[in-house]
C-alpha cells in the first residue's frame, strides 16, 4: 500500500482560528510565518525520507528549491 500527501500552508487560516475560538479549543494554526515555513519544509523532508508520495503546490520559492535539492540528493 502507498501513501500520498499534499502539504499546504495558509489554507483556511482565518476559518480555523475563528472555529477554534468559537468552540473553545486551542488554535491549530501556526503562530507565525517562520513556524509555518519551518514545519512545511520539515514535512517535505519527512515525506521524501519515508517513501510518501508527495504533491507540492507551494508558491514559496525557498520551499520549492529545497524540494528539488531533496529530490536530487535522494535519487542521484
Amino acid at each position: 500500500m502507498s501513501f500520498g500527501a499534499k502539504p499546504v500552508r495558509g489554507a483556511y487560516m482565518e476559518k480555523e482560528r475563528d472555529r477554534a475560538e468559537e468552540m473553545s479549543y486551542p488554535s491549530p494554526i501556526q503562530p507565525n510565518k517562520a513556524a509555518t515555513d519551518r514545519d512545511y519544509d520539515l514535512a517535505l523532508n519527512y515525506a521524501l525520507e519515508n517513501g510518501v508520495f508527495l504533491v507540492s503546490g507551494s508558491h514559496n520559492d525557498s520551499s520549492n528549491l529545497l524540494l528539488t535539492q531533496l529530490i536530487n540528493r535522494k535519487w542521484h
